[in-house]
């Protein structure tokens, strides 16, 4: 898997060529998601056919794999 980020000129940016931006209002945020998968996904049980699982002890169920 790869990721990629380009970035502009801060002069090219949004926030410098807006009414209210300004060239010192510019930043860099970055965020990257990942699936995974592994040994982590097989160790939940599997799901129940429970209509009603809060009927049992009023809480959620666990996770469980489907």
């Amino acid at each position: 898997t790869e990721a990629a980020f380009q970035f502009a000129n801060v002069a090219d940016s949004y926030a410098a060529n807006s009414a209210q931006g300004d060239v010192r209002n510019t930043g860099v945020i970055g965020f990257a998601a990942f699936e995974l998968q592994g040994p982590a996904q097989n160790a939940l049980p599997p799901c129940s056919g429970q209509a009603f699982p809060a009927d049992n002890n009023g809480y959620a169920p666990p996770p469980c794999r489907k």
